[in-house]
Parts: C-alpha cells; structure tokens; sequence
C-alpha cells in the first residue's frame, strides 16, 4: 500500500547563530534529495524559536527569502525544548514528520534513510540510536547510561535504550501525542508509552557544529537535572505514589513488633521508667501517619493518571 508522504522536518532551538546556516543547507539539500528519489512528495521545515537573544532568527529570516519551504515560529520567553518541540508537532501538516536537535549532533542527511526505514516496513515510528557519541566527556557518557538503566528498571512500560530524540513519526502517531493534555512532557518516552510497531535505525552521533565544548544540556547544569530528569520520571512511572503504601505497611509491622517489646518489657517490669509510654505514643501516632500516607497516595496516584488523561489502550488499525 502505497503511503502519504508530505515531510516536516521539526527544529526547537535556542541561540545557534553559529549553526543555522550549515543546519539549513543540509537540511534543504536532505529534503531536495527526498524529492528527487520521489519518496517525499513535498516538504516543510519548522523552526520553533525558544527565545534566541543572539542572531538566529535574523539569519532564519534572510534564509527564508530564498527558500518559502522554511517556517519560524518565535516564542515571547523561554518554554523549554520539550514544549517547543510539542508546539512545533502541532504547527506542522505533513503525513511524516522528523524532529531533531540544531546543533548538527543528529545528521540532518539521515532523514532520508529514516523515511526509506518507513517506507520499506509497516512502521508508525522510526527511532534513532546512538552507537557513539563524539565530542561528549565519558561523565556526562556514564551519567547518561545510569539515568536509562534507572528508568528502565522503574518505568511502568518497556523503554528502549540509549535512543534520543532524533525520531520520525506518521501523522497518526503526531495527533495522538499533540492531543494530551500532558504537562511537562517526555516526548520520546510519551512516543513509546504509544506502543506503536517501529524501527530503529542505528548511527554515530557527531559532536557539536560550533564546539563539543559548547553543549545544548550541560550535564552539571542544575537547570538540566531539573527540567529532565522530573519530566522523564513523571512520564515514565508513577512508582514514587506508589511505593508509599507497602513502605507504610512495612513500617506498620515494624511499629507493631516494638509495640509488643515494649508492652513485653512493661510486664515484666524492665522498662526504664518513662521511656515506654514516649515510645508507645510515638510509634502508634508514626505507624498511623505512615498509613495514612500510603492510603492518601493511592488516590493521589489515581488523580495524577487521570488528569495526565492518556487512553487506556491505542488501536492502531480496525480491519472490519
């Protein structure tokens, strides 16, 4: 069956002055190729601008004049990546869509092999996945590799590993995510979440146009642990809720099982005079507290999964 085929090629980016030029390039050189091979039928690229103070968009717009195919979307403050790349999904009116970072790590000339790893599979999503990463110190590497392990091993659904941002996505799969009402999204996790059939294409990541030393996410920047690390917990796993109510039950049992030592020290006229009565009070009104919590967390969980509002099952086709 032959498929829809319009191209958007997706781009949330702040301050790479540096790079634009060389990013434009390639990108409209990738998309020309697509259309000449015939496997793209038109193509779209949007820039989303999370509020650049440098010449960005300046450069953005003179590059526009020659190529209408270019839009730029220009933020009134900084959102964050993740939101501009949502809002840049929602903008975009092509069949396959494309995101990827603007500081030339992802090659923007593998897009055309992401589109013939649609085109050649029945596929909703193509993911990318990193087999080297140059230009990135073996901290941030290391960090990186614990933070997928620790989210694997929590996460409510499978996660794939060491796969990044650099993804293609059909139409489909765009509407279903651009209509959560989800805060603080985790695209590639949310993406997943999806379940939808895949492929994963495998490259070696190059370092940073303008300097490796020059990174988008600095892995010692507070401001990065803070605006990724919540989002990707939140997104994957509702553990941290659900985990107060069996720690409660072990601290009830706990308290239970001092309670009797006490009360057996008590009878047998051992106690240290005051202790046992402090100690009494103290461990009931914590072991109450403790499940009171896990009690309270589990609608507090169920709260949370609801207002994230996303559907109990996806349907990927109906054949009637």
């Amino acid at each position: 069956m032959e498929k829809s085929n319009k191209l958007s090629v997706l781009f949330s980016f702040k301050n790479e002055e540096r790079n634009i030029r060389k990013l434009v390039k390639r990108t409209t050189d990738t998309c020309k190729n697509c259309l000449k091979d015939k496997i793209i039928s038109e193509y779209e690229i949007i820039f989303v601008d999370d509020a650049s103070d440098d010449k960005s968009n300046l450069i953005l717009n003179e590059l526009r004049t020659t190529n209408p195919n270019i839009q730029i979307h220009k933020t009134t403050r900084s959102f964050g990546n993740a939101e501009c790349l949502r809002y840049a999904i929602k903008a975009s009116s092509g069949d396959i869509i494309c995101y990827l970072d603007a500081d030339l790590q992802d090659p923007p000339e593998l897009i055309y092999d992401l589109i013939n790893e649609y085109q050649t599979h029945d596929v909703e999503v193509v993911y990318t996945r990193r087999l080297s990463r140059k230009g990135e110190s073996k901290i941030k590497l290391l960090i990186t590799w614990l933070g997928y392990k620790f989210l694997s091993a929590i996460s409510s659904y499978p996660l794939l590993k060491n796969v990044g941002d650099f993804t293609l996505i059909t139409r489909k799969v765009a509407d279903q995510l651009v209509n959560l009402p989800e805060q603080l999204p985790y695209t590639r996790g949310i993406v997943q979440y999806f379940g939808y059939p895949f492929r994963v294409f495998e490259y070696n990541r190059d370092p940073r146009n303008d300097g490796a030393d020059n990174s988008k996410f600095p892995i010692f920047n507070l401001k990065v642990w803070y605006g990724y690390f919540d989002r990707a917990l939140l997104s994957t796993t509702d553990l941290p809720l659900k985990i107060f109510f069996p720690l409660s039950l072990i601290l009830f049992s706990f308290s239970f099982l001092i309670t009797l030592h006490v009360t057996l020290q008590i009878i047998l006229n051992t106690a240290p005079p005051g202790w046992s009565s402090i100690i009494l009070i103290t461990l009931i009104l914590a072991a109450f507290n403790f499940f009171s919590l896990g009690a309270i967390s589990l609608y507090i969980n169920n709260i949370y999964l609801t207002l994230r509002g996303r559907p109990d099952i996806i349907i990927r086709n109906i054949d009637k």
